[in-house]
């Protein structure tokens, strides 16, 4: 696989705000990806060169600091578009996005949440589920801040704990 990549992008440094902008085109050529076939009720799973794949873009981190609470965002927005002479070319706007926030109590103690959505996958045979993840914690922070002890709690509303995950192809 060949990629080539340009990325413009600004940075911006304060005491209470922290951000990233870029704006990036990534183009790959000879680029693999997994192929399903399906012959009567089984299917096959390689991997082949597709051709060519592009992504037009857009991403954004930033976070904002308080006394106490520090607030995190980030999203990242971009086209696929991918060419191959076996399959119809495709194209999808695709995006995935994060947030949190830490809040700082006395004696050391912190709360944090973190959560990230991502939309469906693409590929040259169609799309995969979306994809989501919540986190929320306390931890207390020992040595001067060289270690730490806590707890996390992952996908705390999540129905019966599971997730599924479904791939639609297309022909």
């Amino acid at each position: 696989m060949l990629t080539e990549q340009v990325e413009l992008g600004y940075n911006s440094f304060g005491k209470k705000y922290q951000g990233s902008y870029y704006l990036y085109l990534k183009d790959s050529r000879d680029m693999f990806e997994s192929v399903v076939n399906i012959s009567n009720d089984t299917s096959i799973t390689s991997y082949q060169n597709i051709g060519q794949v592009k992504y037009y873009g857009f991403n954004y981190y930033g976070s904002l600091r308080f006394d106490n609470l520090t607030l995190r965002t980030g999203f990242n927005i971009y086209s696929y578009e991918s060419e191959d002479v076996r399959f119809n070319n495709r194209s999808a706007i695709l995006y995935d996005y994060n947030y949190g926030f830490t809040i700082k109590f006395k004696n050391n103690w912190k709360a944090e949440s973190f959560a990230f959505t991502r939309s469906p996958s693409q590929t040259l045979q169609g799309s995969s589920t979306s994809f989501s993840m919540m986190s929320f914690g306390i931890k207390k922070d020992f040595k001067n801040k060289r270690g730490s002890l806590g707890i996390k709690i992952i996908e705390p509303f999540a129905k019966n704990g599971q997730k599924v995950f479904t791939t639609e192809l297309r022909r």
